[in-house]
This record gives structure tokens, C-alpha cells and sequence, in this order.
């Protein structure tokens, strides 16, 4: 693209993600453009060579331009300014961030509500399952006759319990066995790759604590099937309302919230998002099911303290002010990330 077209769609966007309104050749001449010198005839030629192309529309034949999701894409691509968060903005985010401890899930909640306050948008975060992480250590204790209580102790200090019932009445030290038995052996492993060791003795009878491996493997069956899968944290759904897009589209509302409340749902697309391990904008299409068309959904993933891929992010209609979300979403992870590899 000339660098002529570039700066029109760029004020375009920008003005349009600002105001909400088609953005007109006179405005372009007279204000942001006119450093340029140029007509508002040439203007709307240019207008009218980036509708062709697919990057602009307009709603009626006499109305200005608005970008379109290929317009946003480029512009997130290619013409993007940045913006640098206010001071006082970050303070507040390093005053959220000294407290983060995984133990404190409500800490995450006040990370996503500054999300929300800041962007004005509906806000997530992601945090990570314990599913994957390397477990240091495992406690078992007897609660009664038939019900056991599992501690899993990851190496920063993170903790799951789990309850199982058993068919026998286990004793103290058959339990205080099964643990030092595993943390022996399988200390700084995750979960999954535990199982699949402890199948592989079991299937070849490899040594003499085989009832012991037999009786850790059904342990484990059982801690997979209940150790919950990741949790989002989602805050200002409720501001999605008053976004003129939505007001003039009841239905894809409906649809947007029908998603967000779908945990899996969002859970499938957000984990798809922090694969790129950097902030990255998904719009409309990108969304093979079709719930987000003429939305936007930008992710920053951040490494947890036992190095599992957490994200923050915020959703809402494609006319959104990227240079700004961009921004504070960057912010978030790389301070996020410095206060746990500081751990």
C-alpha cells in the first residue's frame, strides 16, 4: 500500500475508533490531514480506492467511511502508533502486582477489574490449571474411615487438595508410605507424565513395590479427573452495553454474552490466542464458529510461577482503541512475568 493510502486508513481508524462515526473527507482535509495539503476531492479518491479495496465502507452513498475488519487488521498490523500507558495507571497496576500469590485467586479478580476500569471493556484473565505443572510434593491425609484428603505442593509453594473416597479403611501409614513413595520417585514431574510411569511399572511388574504403584495409579486416575482445568476471571460484561455497536445489534449481544458465559467455550479460544506467547488481536473471522463476528478479542500471555501459560486480555466490538489495549496488556504480562520469575 502507498504511504498516501496508509495515512488516510490510519486516521480512518483512528478517528472513527474515537468518535464511532463514519469519518468524512472534510474532516480528514481540514484536521488530522492537513499537514499534507491535500484536497478534500483527492481525499475521496483515496477514500474511494480503499473501499474498493475492501479496507473501508460506508453505510449510505452521501456518508463518510468506516474501517472494516480488513481495514482494523492492517491497521493493527502495519499503521498502529503506540501509547504509552499514564503513570498513575502503572503505579496502580505495580501496587495490584506486589500482591499477586497464586494461593490468593482473588488477587487475579483485582487485576481483571483493572483491566475493566481502564479499557472500559469486558475484561479476562487466565490462569493457569495445576494439571500441568511439576508437583514437588504430595501429602495424604485421612479425614475418616472411607474419605482421604490429597495435598499437591508445586515447587513455588502452590497447593491443590483433593478428596477421594476408598473402598478399605486405609491407615495413617499406609498413606505416610504411598507419599514418600512418590515423592521419592516422581517428585518434579506433572501429573500426566506420573501416570504414564507409573502404567509403564504397573504393565511390567518392574520391582517389588508394585501394590504400592497400583494403588498411587488409581490415586492419580482420581486427581485427574477432579483437578479443576484453568479458571477465567471475566469482569465488566455489563459495560458491552453501552457500546453503540451493540445497542444497534441486540442479537450478536446476545451471542457475545451467550459466549462469554460458555467457560469452556472461552476457554478453547483463549488458550488458542497465548500460543503466539505475545499480545495478539483476534477479530471477527478468526472465530471459526462465527460468535464474535464485528468483535475483537486481544490476549498478552504471561509464565506463571511454575511456568504455565496464563493470559489477560479484553473483549469487545471490533471499533476498539488497540494502541491504548495494546499497550496496557503489554504492561500487564511483562510485570506480571517479573514479579514470578522474581519468585
Amino acid at each position: 500500500m502507498e504511504e498516501r493510502k496508509k495515512r488516510v486508513l490510519r486516521e480512518v481508524v483512528l478517528g472513527h475508533i474515537e468518535s464511532s462515526a463514519p469519518v468524512g473527507s472534510r474532516t480528514l482535509s481540514k484536521s488530522v490531514l492537513s499537514d499534507l495539503d491535500l484536497s478534500a476531492a483527492t481525499i475521496r479518491n483515496v477514500l474511494a480506492d480503499l473501499d474498493e479495496e475492501g479496507f473501508l465502507s460506508k453505510q449510505h452513498s452521501s456518508s463518510g467511511r468506516i474501517p472494516t475488519e480488513k481495514g482494523y487488521r492492517f491497521f493493527v498490523e502495519e499503521l498502529m502508533p503506540s501509547k504509552p500507558l499514564p503513570e498513575n495507571q502503572k503505579r496502580l497496576i505495580l501496587d495490584t502486582i506486589t500482591t499477586v500469590s497464586e494461593s490468593d485467586v482473588s488477587t487475579f479478580d483485582k487485576v481483571t477489574k483493572i483491566i475493566n476500569s481502564f479499557s472500559h471493556q469486558a475484561s479476562l484473565m487466565l490462569i493457569p490449571a495445576i494439571t500441568e505443572s511439576p508437583i514437588e510434593k504430595f501429602h495424604f491425609l485421612k479425614i475418616n474411615k472411607t474419605l482421604v484428603q490429597a495435598v499437591l505442593v508445586t515447587p513455588l509453594s502452590r497447593t491443590q487438595n483433593i478428596l477421594f473416597t476408598v473402598v478399605d479403611d486405609w491407615k495413617e501409614s499406609d498413606l505416610s508410605e504411598l507419599a514418600n513413595f512418590l515423592n521419592f520417585g516422581y517428585s518434579g514431574l506433572t501429573l500426566r507424565q506420573i501416570r504414564n510411569r507409573l502404567m509403564e511399572s504397573v504393565k511390567h511388574h518392574e520391582n517389588q513395590y508394585i501394590k504400592l504403584q497400583e494403588r498411587a495409579l488409581l490415586f492419580h486416575e482420581k486427581m485427574l479427573e477432579q483437578v479443576p482445568a484453568p479458571e477465567i476471571t471475566l469482569e465488566g460484561t455489563a459495560d458491552l452495553l453501552d457500546a453503540p455497536e451493540f445497542e444497534k445489534n441486540t442479537k450478536l449481544l446476545k451471542q457475545v454474552l451467550k459466549t462469554l458465559s460458555d467457560r469452556k467455550r472461552l476457554l478453547e479460544i483463549i488458550e488458542k490466542c497465548i500460543e503466539n506467547r505475545k499480545v495478539h488481536v483476534s477479530l471477527g473471522s478468526d472465530f471459526t464458529s462465527g460468535e464474535f463476528n464485528g468483535c475483537s478479542l486481544v490476549t498478552s500471555s504471561f509464565v506463571d510461577m511454575d511456568g504455565l501459560a496464563g493470559a489477560v486480555g479484553v473483549m469487545g466490538p471490533i471499533r476498539m482503541d488497540y494502541p491504548y489495549i495494546f499497550g496496557l496488556l503489554e504492561y500487564l504480562s511483562v510485570e506480571i512475568n517479573r514479579r514470578f520469575s522474581s519468585k
